[in-house]
C-alpha cells in the first residue's frame, strides 16, 4: 500500500468519524426544543431541514424572588441551560501501525503494513524486537479542532431569560 494513502485514509476516516459526532450532537441538542405548531421536539424531525422558530422546552421551579427570599414564584428555565451539550469529543488521535517502508524506482514510499520481522537467519523475531530489514512502527497524529461555538452562545443566550 502506498504510505500517502494510508494516510489519506485514516484522515478521511477521522474526518467521518468527527463529523459523525457532530451530526449526533445536534441531533441531541434540538431533544431540548419543541415546534411551537406540533408541540413535538425538534428533533423527531428532520435535521439535515430543520425550521424556523423552535422554542426552548421549558420545566416549571418554584424559586425564591430576588427582592424577598420568604416569597416565591414559579420559573419557566429552558431545560437546555441545564444540560450538558459536550457528550463526546475527539481531542487527539493516534493511529500506530507496524510496517516495513520500501521505495520503488520512482521515489514513492510503499508500506508493508504488519510485515514480520525477519532476523537474518531468515527467522521470525517478536515486534518488540526492533527494526530488522527496514521494519519499524510508525505513529500517526491526528488533533482535532474544537467544535462550533454556536451551541454554546445560543445556551448562552438563553440562560439569560433565567
Amino acid at each position: 500500500m502506498n504510505l500517502h494513502s494510508l494516510i489519506e485514509a485514516i484522515g478521511i476516516s477521522v474526518s467521518k468519524a468527527q463529523q459523525g459526532i457532530e451530526q449526533h450532537s445536534i441531533e441531541r441538542f434540538f431533544d431540548y426544543f419543541k415546534d411551537p405548531n406540533t408541540a413535538m421536539p425538534a428533533s423527531s424531525g428532520n435535521t439535515n431541514s430543520i425550521p424556523q422558530g423552535f422554542e426552548p422546552i421549558t420545566a416549571k421551579v418554584v424559586m425564591p424572588c430576588s427582592d424577598n427570599i420568604n416569597r416565591t414564584a414559579p420559573a419557566e428555565i429552558p431545560l437546555v441551560a441545564l444540560a450538558h451539550h459536550r457528550q463526546v469529543h475527539l481531542d487527539k488521535i493516534t493511529f500506530k501501525v507496524r510496517t516495513r517502508l520500501t521505495s520503488d524506482n520512482s521515489g514513492s514510499i510503499m508500506a508493508d503494513i504488519n510485515a514480520p520481522v525477519l532476523n537474518t537467519a531468515n527467522s521470525l523475531e517478536e515486534p518488540e524486537t526492533d527494526q530488522v530489514n527496514g521494519t519499524g512502527e510508525i505513529e500517526l497524529v491526528f488533533n482535532v479542532t474544537d467544535s462550533a461555538e454556536g451551541i454554546s452562545r445560543v445556551v448562552q443566550n438563553i440562560s439569560k431569560t433565567i
